[in-house]
């Protein structure tokens, strides 16, 4: 892509999602904050080399998974394959966010959708929710008061789970996953949007 092309595509990107911005290290990210770290590292590039046209898209989202993956060790070190996804998953959903907000910050695309249109919303919708690595994503955890029979633990929250063992979230990060997940609808998959020639599908992923 020539620089020209590539100052367009981010100030589009920018336009719609914000500025580039650095991983919090603070806290896990979400899908808005992976764009606006792929803007980051795009414009980083850009200040080290100002062709960057070394920095392919394949670099950029293994730039991504490792930053992203990094804060999910650091929150707890079991957070490793097979508990979370593998890298390459990872890094498909990373190509999947990246290309998908192009398409829907381009200019020509963007005018043919409006705040009404179904499809727009729901996109716009998972924005701000979590960029889950977690391989057991829809097994319902919850507070001890509200598991039946408990009335107080040590680990806080309990989860249903028919994950295989090793798959399984640990039960001390179980009140922490809750609490980060807590605005995203029950069974909602944000990676199930992509793109088939001119239209959005929805498919299972």
């Amino acid at each position: 892509m020539a620089p020209k092309t590539r100052c367009s595509v981010e100030l589009r990107l920018v336009s719609m999602f914000g500025p580039g911005k650095d991983l919090n290290q603070t806290e896990l990210p979400t899908i808005r904050q992976i764009i606006q770290y792929g803007i980051h590292l795009r414009q980083k590039a850009q200040i080290e080399d100002e062709s960057s046209r070394k920095y392919l898209n394949n670099q950029l989202f293994s730039d991504i998974r490792d930053g992203v993956v990094k804060l999910w060790n650091k929150a707890n070190y079991k957070f490793v394959t097979p508990i979370i996804i593998s890298d390459q998953r990872i890094t498909e959903r990373i190509e999947l966010i990246w290309n998908k907000a192009n398409q829907y910050s381009h200019n020509s695309y963007s005018k043919k959708l409006s705040d009404k249109n179904k499809k727009y919303k729901e996109y716009t919708e998972t924005l701000d929710l979590l960029f889950d690595l977690a391989a057991c994503r829809d097994c319902p955890i919850q507070l001890c008061e509200e598991w039946e029979g408990c009335s107080g633990c040590t680990q806080e929250a309990h989860i249903t789970c028919n994950c295989p063992k090793q798959k399984r979230l640990p039960s001390i990060e179980l009140k922490f996953m809750r609490s980060m997940r807590q605005q995203r609808p029950p069974g909602n998959n944000i990676f199930k949007m992509f793109k088939s020639a001119n239209n959005i599908v929805f498919v299972k992923g």
